[in-house]
């Protein structure tokens, strides 16, 4: 994971509550996964207070929007077939970005079109495609 990628995610969760319920698949498949720290998360919350960090949102969010698609795990490299966490991160792309959502469909028709539990865990997850 890239730094930039770890500061955005920590940045995110600890601006939860406005974000979680507009982009919970964002949270629920991307930002759960990572702990940056309890002790730290409140000294990161109380300077984000300080700072006004609730009007960082729109920057954040559209941060998230401009860059997801680049954060997507490319299913070429999936290892045995697993494609969960792949339909994950498509989840929170189409949450963040339909129409990125729609070209990298379009494009991994293309690319991984004989990747059939790719579409099956597509499918599972009621991603259009």
């Amino acid at each position: 994971m890239l730094l930039g990628q770890k500061i955005l995610q920590a940045l995110t969760q600890d601006q939860d509550y406005p974000l979680k319920k507009n982009y919970s698949n964002l949270f629920k498949y991307v930002l759960n996964y990572y702990n940056y720290g309890e002790l730290t998360k409140k000294s990161r919350i109380a300077w984000l207070k300080r700072m006004n960090g609730e009007k960082f949102l729109p920057l954040l969010i559209q941060c998230w929007k401009k860059n997801i698609g680049v954060l997507v795990p490319d299913p070429g490299n999936a290892y045995k077939s697993r494609y969960h966490e792949h339909a994950s991160w498509m989840a929170v792309v189409k949450e963040l970005n339909p129409s990125l959502y729609t070209n990298m469909i379009n494009q991994w028709k293309i690319d991984h079109h004989r990747r059939k539990n790719l579409w099956a865990a597509l499918k599972e997850m009621n991603l259009p495609f």
